[in-house]
């Protein structure tokens, strides 16, 4: 029953959120109180997600990195690995926008290297890294 009251007020949230005109940082406190909340009951891949688009959305890079972090970092082996170098993609991209270049050229080449490892040149993200990389050395 929790669980379904979480689901809930998550949903809601979401829906107050695509719904609302406001700036993003009446949007971003909103989810920050949400975070606040929920961080000791540990937050699902799809909840940091969430969070972390918003942060990232309203150039709040300092509050979306340690979301993504913990995405990158707590990615369940049960879901494909590869879906995984997306957010590498994305914190190499807000490593960029901070200044922090060579750790997001760190990242980008850890992320290229599995994605090779793994025989997914093919893969969509493994092109955007490579892109993204090319920021790095512009």
């Amino acid at each position: 029953m929790k669980r379904i009251i979480h689901i809930f007020i998550n949903l809601l949230l979401c829906i107050r959120i695509s719904a609302q005109s406001e700036p993003c940082s009446i949007v971003t406190n909103e989810l920050a109180k949400q975070k606040d909340i929920q961080c000791g009951q540990g937050l699902m891949i799809h909840e940091l997600d969430s969070l972390a688009r918003e942060y990232y959305r309203c150039n709040k890079y300092n509050e979306a990195t340690p979301l993504i972090e913990q995405i990158i970092d707590n990615w369940p082996e049960s879901r494909p690995k590869e879906d995984a170098f997306f957010y590498y993609q994305v914190l190499g991209n807000i490593y960029l926008a901070i200044g922090r270049a060579d750790d997001a050229e760190k990242l980008y080449l850890s992320a290229l290297s599995e994605l090779k490892k793994n025989n997914n040149l093919q893969h969509e993200t493994y092109r955007n890294i490579c892109d993204a990389l090319g920021n790095v050395y512009y």
